[in-house]
């Protein structure tokens, strides 16, 4: 589709990688609160600047999440 011109390489994304639990070890990350979990919003999924994405996500969740948008990547540099 790029080499016929119907979608532009910045209208394309790849994420790669890999995530694998033990039988019953998300459920309780889950419990722990060890994962933030929001609603889906359809307005993040093809979100136009994929640096500030994160923080855009974070803010949308409101103000107890919203300020974890300003932390460093690095928490060494807090």
């Amino acid at each position: 589709m790029i080499d016929t011109g119907q979608v532009q390489p910045n209208m394309i994304r790849f994420y790669a990688g890999y995530s694998g639990w033990d039988p019953t070890q998300l459920a309780h990350e889950l419990e722990e609160k060890s994962w933030l979990v929001s609603q889906c919003n359809e307005r993040f999924t093809f979100y136009d600047d994929p640096k500030c994405l994160w923080s855009q996500v974070l803010r949308s969740m409101g103000h107890e999440y919203a300020m974890m948008a300003n932390f460093p990547e690095d928490p060494a540099l807090n």
